[in-house]
């Protein structure tokens, strides 16, 4: 019997063991990108407005992806800071797209799917994000660079 017990407590300080390393990584997905943007360029139906057009243009945004969404952290002395959270429903060959809405707006960000080689190359990628409503549409041309890239190279 004591030996029993003692293979039993092995087989379940095993089976622990096993779940802990497959569960946790799948629990805890990839790891995150992080990336700092500018707006390259801002368009909307209201260019009429050139403040509204300047203020957007001055924005700045932290862009944060995980396998399962993209964050997106807004920045501005003209309007609210803000954070919203992009679900990645779509992944093509070479972008990936968030989308997020309410029952006034729809939001989505499209990036490359893979950065670094872009990165590598020019030191930055572009992305967009688009917010419209039933009576407007913004879009930012972002243009990001790697957060943890010394400016120096």
């Amino acid at each position: 019997m004591k030996l029993l017990r003692m293979k039993w407590s092995h087989f379940t300080a095993l089976s622990a063991l096993i779940l802990m390393v497959a569960v946790v990584p799948a629990a805890a997905g990839g790891a995150a990108s992080t990336y700092n943007c500018t707006v390259e360029k801002f368009t909307t139906f209201s260019s009429g407005d050139p403040v509204f057009i300047a203020n957007n243009l001055e924005k700045t945004f932290t862009v944060t992806v995980t396998d399962e969404q993209v964050r997106v952290d807004m920045q501005s002395t003209h309007f609210l800071d803000g954070t919203t959270i992009y679900p990645i429903t779509q992944r093509r060959n070479t972008s990936v797209t968030g989308v997020d809405g309410d029952p006034i707006r729809l939001g989505a960000i499209t990036l490359p799917k893979d950065p670094k080689p872009r990165l590598a190359r020019n030191g930055y990628f572009n992305a967009v994000i688009n917010i419209s409503g039933s009576f407007y549409s913004n879009n930012w041309l972002l243009r990001c660079s790697d957060q943890n890239r010394d400016d120096d190279g």
